[in-house]
This record gives C-alpha cells, structure tokens and sequence, in this order.
C-alpha cells in the first residue's frame, strides 16, 4: 500500500449560524459533519453524491479556501488544519484546484500567456518564459494558444489551460470539480485520457468531485459516496459497482443511465429531495427516503464500519439489505475505453 498524502479525521464545515442586529441568528449548514478520509499517494478518489451533499464544500476546505470549523487535516503526516485560509493555502500548495468552470477562472482580458505567467510572477520564477513553454507542451497545446484569450478556446482546451495553470505551481494533488461538465462525449474521452496519463507521467493524486457515475468508474481507483455531509460508503470502485451496500449508493447506481440494464431487481430511484443540511433529521441522515429504514435507524446515525478489505459502509442494516434484495451488476466500461 502506498504513503497516505492526505487525511481528515471528523472534519467538519459548518456555514452560517452568524446573529444579525435586530434579525434571526442564520441556520448553521452542516454542509462538512464528519469526514474521515485517507488519500493514497497516486490513486484517484472519487467523491460522488447529490447536488447540496457538500462535495464541492469538501474539496474547497481541503484546498484552504474554506475554513474548517473542527477535525484535523493532515498533508503528508503534518497538520495543516486550524489555520485561517491564506495560511492554509500557503501551507496546502501541494493541493490544487480545477474549477468546475475553467474559462470563469480565467480574466477573460487577459491572453492564456500572461494568465499562466502571473502564478510564476507570485512565486519571483525569473525564466516564465521557459517554464510556461514547457508546461503549454506538457499538456500537449501549440504555443500559439498563448496569445489567444479563453472565450477563443474550445471546452476541451480550456480544460488543459487550467490543469497547465496548476501544473506550473507544482501540486502533489489535483481536485477536479465537475472535469467533464458541458464537454461533448468525444471531447470528455479525450480529456479524461489526457487526465490519466499527466498523472501516470508526475505521479500526481487526483481527487474527482463528479455526479457523473459512468466518468467515476472509468478514472477512479476508490470511491467515496456521500448523502448529506457524510460519506456513507467506501470501496474501490469494481467492487462497489458490482456489490453496492449503502441503500444511498443502490439508489444512485440504479438510476444512472445505462444501455445494459435488466429491470429485474433493481429498485426505482431515490424518492424526494435530501433534506436540507440545516435541518438534518435525526438518526440515520437517508432514512426518510429509505426504503429498508427501521425502528432503530431513527434512534442511531451509524458510523462507518469495516464490511471487507478496504470496504466500509455507513447502515445499520446493511446486512439485511444485501441478503433481501441482491444486486445485479451492470457490465462494466473498461478503462481502455478512455
């Protein structure tokens, strides 16, 4: 098993709660409520779940731009948690970050060159000139893009602009929000590939924060299911899509498209909306919309558990769950496919 690079233990990002003269405090949104992850040194994580589940307000407060308000943050075994987010960034450089959105993280006045050449100004590099160079030609661009500005490029290449962007600031681990999001097929598979080889070529770790099940089974080496600012099931990635056991994590299999799916044995999609993580119900987060909830779901929110190697699932009923309705698993996209 390789070094763990990066860990939490019961991290937790709560937003809001501020009083306000003459005004109702805000709700606190328990958006981050106690993570607990380690990271392998050159694996890619995925972290899959619904929209409001606190994904992106994971990814933002391991990256230091939002501030944890309690757990631990460990970056290659040293504690860089509990320090305000322009400390945190300059203590968590090795981890960057690609927007959702790479073309609105880009000054649309500025050509590509001169936005890669700021990074190198921060940092007092003397040869920009050579190292934006090198890294244009690492992410396989023409050095012509350079006096182009983003709304000339194509989704694919603003993608490769904004993974060069970070490339220049020597990260250790990427997070990718979204990495596929408003790309044709065609143009995903390309990006993913060129995703893949970067990380074989630096030895880079990635973090992949996706609704986008199909692109997490392809590039993922684990993945990480969370429901409500909780991760509720963890496994590598064959093994939770041919025996998923989190009744969140059936749900969301079983819903996802899919051109080999048999009816039989599959239950029909998570009903309702997640309640909001200003109200989160009491016990187990999921059992209002849980088909298999009982008595004692209501009276206990379940911690995670070792259920087999490198396998841990969050459900008091997991169990029974598995043996009452037995999972039928779609065939499965092989990597060679990106």
């Amino acid at each position: 098993m390789t070094e763990v690079i990066l860990e939490t233990a019961d991290l937790k990002t709560w937003l809001g709660g501020e009083r306000r003269f003459l005004r109702a405090p805000q709700a606190v949104v328990r958006a981050v409520d106690g993570i607990d992850l380690r990271v392998h040194h050159g694996e890619v994580l995925g972290i899959v779940g619904e929209s409001g589940c606190g994904k992106t307000t994971l990814g933002r407060t391991l990256l230091g731009v939002q501030r944890e308000t309690a757990g631990d943050i460990l970056l290659r075994g040293r504690m860089v948690s509990g320090l305000t987010p322009r400390a945190a960034r300059q203590a968590r450089r090795e981890i960057q970050y690609v927007h959702q959105d790479p073309g609105a993280a880009l000054d649309p006045w500025w050509s590509i060159g001169r936005t890669l050449e700021e990074g190198l100004k921060i940092q007092r590099i003397t040869d920009r000139a050579g190292a934006v160079a090198a890294v244009i030609g690492a992410v396989g661009l023409d050095p012509s893009i350079l006096r182009r500005y983003p709304h000339e490029l194509s989704g694919g290449q603003l993608r490769r602009v904004a993974l060069a962007r970070i490339l220049l600031l020597e990260p250790k681990i990427v997070i990718f929000d979204e990495p596929t999001s408003g790309l044709d097929l065609s143009v995903q598979a390309t990006v993913l590939r060129f995703f893949r080889d970067m990380r074989d070529r630096l030895g880079l770790t990635y973090l992949m924060i996706s609704h986008d099940l199909s692109m997490v089974r392809l590039m993922c080496d684990r993945i990480a299911i969370m429901y409500l600012g909780r991760i509720v099931e963890v496994g590598p990635t064959e093994d939770l899509f041919a025996a998923p056991t989190h009744p969140y994590t059936r749900a969301l299999l079983a819903a996802a498209p899919t051109l080999s799916r048999s009816a039989a044995g599959r239950e029909p999609m998570v009903p309702g909306e997640p309640p909001s993580a200003a109200a989160i119900p009491d016990g187990c987060r999921f059992r209002p919309r849980c088909r298999f909830a009982a008595a004692a779901c209501a009276a206990r929110d379940p911690a995670l558990e070792p259920i087999a190697a490198a396998r841990t699932v969050a459900c008091l009923r997991w169990r029974e769950v598995a043996a009452s309705d037995p999972w039928v698993p779609d065939a499965a996209p092989t990597r060679a496919a990106i």
